[in-house]
């Protein structure tokens, strides 16, 4: 290969051999060629270095480590990438055949995009409806607006669908290597610094759902270090957007798990001014009105913690009916 090639592909590996050769094929199958292919061994215990010792391609670079978990694994793949772009691949999946040439010619085409992301193809169990909900919600996300919008809800990007401007790590940084949901954290990251976010409308990667997903076993990955982490970067965006003449803070919904999550929200330095539910109560110190109420309020702004995806659709389109607009007075939060 004469010269930097135009792409640099990263899989990081960890104990995954009864996935890792479907997925590094996939990857050496491209119609696009002109990458290189960096698997990062991060310490094993199974056969996935045998796996990746099977292939010969001259495009892969393969590194053994001690393991270190995803994040500095793949930290150390960007920091080794000659690429002009840099494609997160993981050990589970599989990329569509044409999958580089399609997010190259996106990148190649709108010199403003930071990251282009695709739509996946889910493949796992029938009945973990709740994950075929969050592909089928994230799959609709596909402009920079929509993936703002909802950046609070959960992840609007599926990690290894991404394509990324190798500039981009320079300006707004690479994977925290903190206890948190490193993903979810960088595209908050990126987007409070002003990074552009899109998302091709074509399903370019075969999501396969495993039982030991990091995102199901990792502890980074438990749910109140997701509410943390929108937290903190839902306050940066408040005290950024009213330095002055902040509206009062209003939380839609209410019990245990909601005044669990909220939390977080006064621990950053925010003042909650109460909730809102079905009926007006004032149970234990936390000042609660009505739906009916909030057009009451002279100066609000809502952030709905209610978790349910049709209670969260009917909540979005009452508040756009009473003259909020998203983005603006109210957001999703759960």
């Amino acid at each position: 290969m004469a010269g930097h090639p135009k792409v640099t592909v990263v899989l990081p590996v960890y104990n995954a051999a009864s996935t890792l050769s479907t997925a590094i094929q996939s990857i050496l199958n491209q119609t696009f060629t002109d990458f290189e292919f960096i698997i990062i061994n991060d310490g094993s215990k199974d056969s996935s270095s045998s796996v990746i010792n099977s292939f010969t391609d001259p495009r892969i670079r393969s590194i053994d480590q001690d393991n270190r978990g995803v994040a500095p694994t793949m930290n150390r793949g960007i920091d080794l990438a000659r690429g002009e772009y840099i494609v997160r691949m993981d050990a589970d999946d599989v990329s569509i055949s044409d999958r580089l040439a399609i997010q190259v010619k996106y990148l190649d085409h709108h010199e403003n995009t930071d990251l282009v992301a695709t739509q996946v193809t889910f493949e796992g169990q029938a009945e973990n409806l709740g994950l075929q909900h969050y592909i089928d919600w994230q799959n609709n996300l596909i402009s920079t607006e929509e993936i703002f919008l909802n950046r609070f809800v959960d992840a609007p990007i599926i990690n290894p669908t991404i394509m990324v401007r190798k500039k981009a790590f320079e300006l707004y940084g690479k994977y925290s290597e903190d206890t948190l949901p490193e993903d979810f954290e960088l595209w908050l990251r990126w987007l409070d610094h002003g990074a552009v976010l899109n998302k091709i409308p074509q399903e370019l990667l075969v999501w396969r759902d495993r039982n030991n997903r990091l995102t199901r076993t990792h502890p980074n990955y438990d749910k109140s270090l997701f509410f943390e982490t929108k937290a903190r970067y839902f306050t940066r965006w408040f005290e950024s957007r009213f330095p002055t003449g902040k509206p009062e803070l209003w939380i839609l919904g209410t019990g245990r798990l909601v005044y669990r999550r909220t939390k977080y929200l006064s621990e950053f330095g925010l003042t909650l001014a109460g909730f809102v539910d079905f009926k007006s109560s004032n149970q234990n110190q936390r000042l609660t009105i009505g739906y009916e109420q909030i057009r009451n309020i002279k100066n609000p702004f809502f952030l709905s913690y209610v978790s349910d995806r049709q209670g969260r659709e009917r909540i979005a389109e009452f508040l756009k009916k009473s003259g909020f607009i998203e983005g603006l007075h109210f957001y999703m939060m759960a």
